[in-house]
């Protein structure tokens, strides 16, 4: 007497449920998400708080951004190559790094 064992195929969803559950249980428990998200609220606001610039007759201080938005939605990036020269300096401190240490 042999018993056979019926196994449901899962349907699509019940694969993305399983699969998304997985992922957010490792996400949630990583300690380096909540190092990263530190990181990313930090920054910004150290931004905001040290580009200070002084105005016109150089005794206030007037803030260089009045949001942060205006720092993560920037026009121009910081880091940007804009030429081949910027580039070739990029290359040049990378080189430098690497024969240095």
């Amino acid at each position: 007497m042999t018993k056979e064992l019926k196994f449901e195929s899962p349907t699509f969803k019940q694969r993305i449920k399983g699969m998304l559950g997985v992922d957010f249980y490792r996400l949630f428990h990583t300690p380096l998400f909540y190092i990263f998200l530190a990181v990313a609220a930090i920054i910004p606001a150290m931004i905001s708080c040290f580009t200070l610039m002084p105005d016109q007759n150089g005794n206030t201080m007037e803030p260089l951004y009045t949001n942060v938005w205006q720092i993560i939605a920037a026009i121009e990036p910081l880091y940007v190559v804009k030429s081949i020269a910027d580039y070739a300096n990029i290359v040049i401190d990378f080189l430098m790094h690497i024969f240095l240490n």
